[in-house]
């Protein structure tokens, strides 16, 4: 069983990847991928570089995308990236 903060986490994040399996239209992908921006500023490190990364990247190769969604989503990929590079520079701290 899942802690509560760890289900909250967990449901969250699945979420935009719902909204994408059923409606993958360029104004709907960018859309999960503003969302997907908003819920890893509040989940954490862990969460964006395991949850939320993984469910961008693949919206970077949808081929419906025109130059400015595009631009959008790699924005997007381009805010998560660091913050999942925290968790990195937090262990490594602790390590030394």
């Amino acid at each position: 069983m899942l802690p509560c903060n760890a289900t909250y986490k967990a449901a969250h994040a699945c979420g935009p990847a719902q909204v994408v399996a059923v409606d993958r239209s360029a104004s709907t992908l960018v859309c999960a991928a503003h969302l997907m921006d908003a819920i890893s500023g509040h989940i954490g490190a862990d969460a964006t570089a395991t949850r939320v990364l993984p469910m961008l990247c693949p919206l970077l190769v949808v081929h419906s995308l025109n130059g400015r969604q595009f631009k959008d989503v790699m924005a997007v990929v381009q805010v998560c990236g660091p913050r999942a590079c925290e968790l990195a520079r937090e262990r490594a701290t602790f390590k030394t």
